[in-house]
Order: C-alpha cells, then structure tokens, then sequence
C-alpha cells in the first residue's frame, strides 16, 4: 500500500507539472519566428517600386505577393554604420548623438540599450545570424554568428586590394571597395596573371583567402552565396531539430554596396547597349543645398565627376555603373530567393514573419551625385516588404511614410516580446512606432506615429556632436522638406515632381507647407534644426598669433578636443601626440575623397588668418593619384598643396578667409597615404 500510494503521488505530482507546463509550452509555440534580411545600398531599384524599368528581382516580387510592400519607407541616416545602430537599436540617430561612424557599442545612449537581437534573445528566442548586420559586428549580441561582413571579392596583385581588372582610371584608383565593378569572370587569363593574382575574399589583414575563379562552373561562392547557403542550411537544421524554441534568423546580404562584382550571368541580363539611364536632368543641382554645407572631399560630386573623367562623358560612366548596379541587384535578389525557398519549403513557412529591407538607397547620378548620404529621394527610400502571416493583408502597398527606425517596434508588437528594451536609466526608449495598423489594413490604417519620415545626413567638423546642426529632412505622403544646418531649405512637391528638380522653398504659394513641414521637423526631432547655437568666440586681435606646440596636452581615447590655454580647442580627428616632441603625428590612409584631418582653432565669422606650420613626411604610400599636404578653411581659402617625399621637411603657408555665419575650423589635411608630423603652427589675423 505504502508503494502504490507513492506511485500515485508520483504521478499525481508528474500529470500536475505537465499541466502547469502546457500553458507555456503552447505559448512557446504560438509565437512567430522572425527572418530579417537586410541588404545593403539596395535603393528602389526593386520590382513594385518604380525606380528602374529594367530592374530584376523575382524573389522580392513574389515575398511581396504574400505581404505588405510599404511604398513610403525611408532610411533615419542614408549611410551604413548610423543607418544600422539606429534601426537595430530603435533609436533615432538624434536620440543617442551617434550621427556618424562612431562605434555605437560605444555610445553612452545606445550600450546602454537593448539591440532588436539582444531583446529577443531576452525574450527566450535561439538568436542567429550572419553577414552584415550591423556595421560595427558584436557577436555576443546573437546566440550564434557566423560570418563577419565580407565586402569581396576583391582583386589582388603584388599585395595590394584593387579595382577590377576591367575598371578604367581614374575611377579605378577610389580603390578595391568603392572603385570596383565588373563580372566575376571577366578576368585576365591565368597565363596573363602575375604570381598569386586573383580573387580575394574581402577578410582585412595580412594574409588573404583566395577566392577560387576558373570558370562559371568552377569557382568558389561569393560571401553572399555563402551567407544564402549558410542561412538556408540553418532553416533546415531548426527544422528538423525536436525543439519548439521561437528563432530569430538574421542575414545581412552585402551586394549591391560596392564592390559591383557578381557573377558575368547577372551582368548578361542586361546588356550594356540597352541598360536605361537613370532619369536626371543636366543643372539640377543649382536650387539645391548638400554641397554648400560638405567639405570639398564628400564621395558623391567626386565620384559622379570621375566617372565622367573615366569614360569621357556623363552617359556612358552612368551607363557602365548602372548595369553593374543592377546586375548586383540580380544577384542578391537571387540569394534572398534562396533562403525563402528554403524557408517556405520547411514547417515554419506559416509561423514566420518575413522582413526584407535595405540600411538606405544610392543616387544614381541625379544632381551629379553618386553616393549615399545625401537627403533626396534616392538615397533616403528603401524598400520594405514585411510578411507576417494571419496579420498582413497578402500582395498590399501601405503608402503612409514610415521609416527603419519603427521596425524594432513591429516586431516587439508582432511577436508580443516583455520587458524594457532597455539595459538601465542612460538608456533611450524607442523612437519608433509599430507598423501593425498598416499590416492589418495598409490603405487606412491609423496609427499613433507622425505623418511624416525622419532622415539625417551627419555635418561632421566640429558640430558632429550637436543634433541641431546636422542636416535634416522630413518626408510626407506628398511632399519633401529639407533643412541644412546653414538654414538653406529645399522643398519638393512629390505630386507633380517625383525626381525633386524643382526646390520650391522660396516660392510664395509653398510657404504654408514650407512652414508646416519646418514645425513638423522641430516637433520629430525636439529640436530647433539649423539654429546656430550661440558661441562668442574671443576674436584675435590685428596681428596677433595663436602658436600651438602641442607638447602640453593629453591624449585620451575618450576625447575628441584637447582644450588650448590660449582660447581655442585642436579637434584630434585619429591624431596622436608623441610623447616628448611638440608635435602632433598624423596618419592617413590616403584616398582622394577621405582626407585625414584635424581641426584646430575655431576662425570667427569676417575674419581673416595667415596659418604657417612645418611638416615632415615621416612614411608615405603612393595610391596612384595626386599627393599633397593640404591647409585649407571651408570658404575663401587658399589652398596650399605640397608635395612631400619620405624624409622631406618643409614649411606650409596659407590663408583662411571666413565669410560664414558661423564660425569654422583651420582644417589641415592630408590625402596622400602615410605619416606625418606637424609642429609651430602659428595661425595670424591679417
């Protein structure tokens, strides 16, 4: 009797837990896997979003066929790394101050906040992913990761990482990232190759990975194909795991960022001959703001004037970069397929919520801009297509503007995931709002977000940390509003002028809407944008000099100024003082669009300085383009360009002529790759 009572407690206390286990067992099941796809540089270049007639991407067009497209989504900072902190943090760059390419696992708002991957590894989910996510990778942010963002392939030859073979000069000399484009294939022949030519993968540091090329037939994946495999080989193995556990599956596809090199098939869809240039209008650029308020080596003027340089016109660069643009686009289109194939094939098609999306979008040439990172239609919208099955209305466009930064917000709806998103009080909450009204009904739906989608574009100098002086623009349902940090103002009706040619800002009849949509902006961001802060400061006296000797200041990794006795501050900008020399060491890399830099002292507005400095070229690099020692101010200035050999010391003289509003910085520069130290800087009102 004593046994048998025992047994029945046994299994009176074994039914009692299994019942008190159902609930959350069920609940485990009941909630949606997440597969997030992220590429990178993808603008609407997609089929369903008008932006090129030839564009080729079956694979999206079918997801879309099965969710929502939103025809309005747009990136909150059209450049990689602040693009990818702030939607997979649910941050407004604004919000956290990390405008740029600050390491965000760094930034006092954003480590102390909860990533989207972090959160749902909180809520119990199996976290993956691979590729490019976000653009400063931390992989104890995932359960598991695989791939690190492989930018290949690349061409090497006598150890250095160039150009496609094929890639004219000067385009080719930008380098093996931004410089390259061409088929995989088109190749010389081994015969024709130096000792160890050939494909790379794009892993950094000494010793590359030969990426195997011998044919069509016979080569290795490209990183991409590898992060397709990898992710679909993951499905299969979750799916035929014996476990319930929800998972949340990143991929970050890197293509179509450059390098443009995909396989010669890709490029075969679109013979030259007949690629379509984008649609650009020849003096568009005149009614429009970004290259008065950017410093002389931003990527986009420059890389629009080499193209021109390297095929001797504007039409056939174009032309040239946009096949291999869309042939890009083909191929990962092509990747993307291969995980959904993957995906629908296996038990977890109808308990998935699918989201394929893009960091931000690329200007094609319109405003003779080639390049991110600039406020205007191209580079700011990305497509969005979001599945999310028994919630969105299958093959529906939702028009209402939204942007990347209320993905994270979705999701946490969607998948009903608990707790504070994040880590302590010196965290944000997210900005965001979620997308669900859209998903269940995209033509009416109501939701508690703005009627209009943020983007920023950083001002760097010495306003890099100041919200306000950034530049802003807000999108609505029919109208584009842009506001620099100098006041300037563009204003677009998308009604009637979808390619934004005509700036309506000045025009009497636009002033209500012009107003609205600046107090739309304010309201968004908190801020008033484009008010320079007040600052006063201390003029020089006729004659007088600012001598720097750098010798008595401390350097800290934390610090971006060191703070000057003598009224001014020297902006480090990855400078660094050698102990016991008054002097500073600078190194550059070398390229003709990055000019290492530092700031020194701030020039007040109507002023005008002579600078004196001597210079020693302590190593240099040749890139293969024009070398020189650069001291220059933003406006008025005369630029001195010394060439320096190894060795060479000599002393630089210029002038600085400040005809702001606000007060600038003494840049001086150097674009040829090397080191060097600079000493007895001397800066003199006239």
């Amino acid at each position: 009797m004593q046994r048998n009572a025992f047994t029945y407690l046994s299994l009176t206390g074994m039914a009692l837990c299994l019942v008190l286990s159902l609930p959350v067992r069920a609940a485990e099941q009941s909630r949606s896997n997440v597969l997030l796809i992220v590429c990178d540089d993808l603008n609407d270049y997609v089929t369903g979003y008008n932006g090129h007639p030839q564009a080729r991407t079956p694979h999206l067009e079918r997801l879309a066929e099965t969710g929502v497209s939103f025809t309005r989504a747009y990136t909150n900072n059209p450049i990689c790394a602040p693009s990818r902190s702030s939607f997979l943090t649910g941050i407004y760059p604004h919000t956290s101050k990390n405008h740029h390419f600050d390491k965000w696992y760094r930034n006092p708002v954003l480590k102390n906040s909860r990533t989207l991957m972090a959160h749902f590894k909180q809520n119990g989910y199996h976290v993956t992913g691979s590729g490019k996510l976000m653009h400063h990778g931390r992989p104890e942010e995932w359960t598991e990761f695989k791939h690190k963002a492989d930018y290949g392939p690349f061409w090497h030859r006598d150890g250095k990482r160039l150009a496609h073979p094929d890639v004219p000069e000067p385009y080719a000399s930008i380098g093996c990232v931004d410089g390259s484009y061409g088929a995989l294939e088109d190749i010389p022949s081994p015969e024709n190759r130096a000792k160890g030519e050939g494909w790379i993968y794009g892993k950094w540091g000494k010793k590359p990975d030969p990426l195997k090329v011998n044919s069509a037939d016979d080569r290795d994946p490209t990183p991409d194909e590898r992060n397709a495999a990898w992710a679909a080989a993951t499905i299969g193995q979750l799916a035929q795991a014996d476990s319930d556990k929800p998972f949340f599956l990143g991929v970050g596809f890197i293509r179509p960022h450059t390098p443009l090199v995909v396989p010669r098939k890709y490029f075969d869809l679109f013979p030259l001959k007949d690629v379509k240039l984008p649609v650009r209008k020849e003096g568009d650029k005149e009614d429009t703001g970004l290259e008065k308020v950017m410093h002389d080596k931003v990527k986009g003027p420059i890389y629009f004037r080499m193209l021109q340089e390297s095929y001797g016109g504007t039409l056939e660069g174009l032309r040239a970069f946009t096949q291999a643009y869309l042939a890009s686009i083909a191929a990962v289109d092509d990747c993307i397929g291969q995980v959904l194939d993957a995906l629908n094939k296996s038990r977890f098609r109808d308990n998935t919520i699918v989201v394929v999306t893009s960091d931000h979008g690329w200007n094609m040439g319109e405003k003779d801009w080639v390049f991110k990172m600039s406020l205007w239609e191209e580079s700011c919208r990305v497509p969005l297509i979001i599945r999310a099955p028994g919630v969105a209305r299958q093959g529906s466009k939702a028009g209402h503007p939204v942007s990347l930064v209320d993905l994270y917000p979705t999701l946490v709806d969607l998948c009903r995931l608990q707790g504070d998103t994040r880590k302590n009080d010196e965290g944000a909450q997210l900005d965001g709002h979620s997308m669900r009204p859209f998903l269940e009904d995209p033509e009416n739906g109501t939701w508690d977000g703005p009627d209009a989608a943020l983007s920023m574009v950083h001002s760097g100098g010495e306003y890099t940390k100041i919200a306000e002086m950034q530049h802003f623009s807000v999108r609505s349902r029919d109208f584009r509003y842009i506001r620099y940090n100098n006041g300037f103002e563009e204003l677009y009706d998308h009604r009637d002028d979808s390619y934004e040619w005509d700036n309506l800002a000045g025009k009497p009849e636009f002033e209500p809407v012009r107003k609205a949509l600046r107090e739309e902006l304010n309201a968004m961001t908190g801020l008033e944008v484009g008010i320079i802060p007040p600052r006063e400061p201390t003029p020089l006296e006729k004659g007088e000099v600012l001598a720097f000797t750098f010798e008595d200041f401390e350097l800290a990794d934390d610090t971006s100024t060191w703070p000057a006795a003598n009224r001014s501050t020297i902006t480090r900008n990855r400078s660094q003082v050698i102990d016991g020399r008054a002097s500073l060491l600078m190194r550059s890399s070398g390229s003709p669009w990055n000019t290492i830099s530092f700031k020194t002292i701030g020039v007040p507005p109507g002023m005008t300085c002579n600078v004196r400095f001597n210079c020693q070229a302590v190593e240099t690099r040749e890139k293969g383009f024009f070398y020189y020692l650069l001291a220059q101010g933003k406006v008025k200035s005369k630029l001195v360009k010394v060439p320096l050999k190894k060795g060479e010391r000599k002393t630089v003289t210029g002038t600085l002529t400040n005809d702001q509003k606000i007060c600038l910085p003494l840049v001086i520069g150097f674009a040829q790759g090397g080191t060097y130290v600079i000493d007895n800087l001397e800066v003199k009102r006239k």
